[in-house]
């Protein structure tokens, strides 16, 4: 287990750690401020998963790498629909997980959500 990132999966830590604490899952806080940088779903999901797991860093980047597997079976099964094959449908998701912005999105507490 790595040290958590400063101050980024700080950040993404500490507003879900608000939301628990104060029972507010509708407006997401930082240090009692309004923080809208993000959806609110990054914060429910790395909430829901605090809650679960408890507040450290397995936690606070459990849904990202959740999130990198779901892409990952995905692709497959796009792949196996547009190929029919399985064997190139798992190469194909092998080949996404080994791509460096993949890997290190599932490995952060980060969201790349518009």
């Amino acid at each position: 287990m790595r040290p958590i990132f400063t101050p980024d999966e700080i950040r993404y830590g500490e507003v879900p750690r608000e939301m628990i604490v104060s029972g507010n899952w509708v407006v997401p806080k930082l240090d009692g401020f309004r923080y809208f940088e993000k959806p609110v779903m990054g914060y429910w999901l790395n909430g829901l998963s605090m809650l679960i797991f408890g507040q450290n860093g397995f936690a606070l980047r459990f849904s990202s790498a959740l999130d990198a597997g779901i892409s990952a079976l995905m692709i497959f099964f796009f792949a196996r629909e547009q190929t029919g094959s399985p064997g190139q449908a798992l190469l194909s998701s092998v080949i996404y997980l080994t791509c460096m912005l993949a890997i290190s999105l599932a490995y952060i507490a980060f969201w790349i959500q518009c």
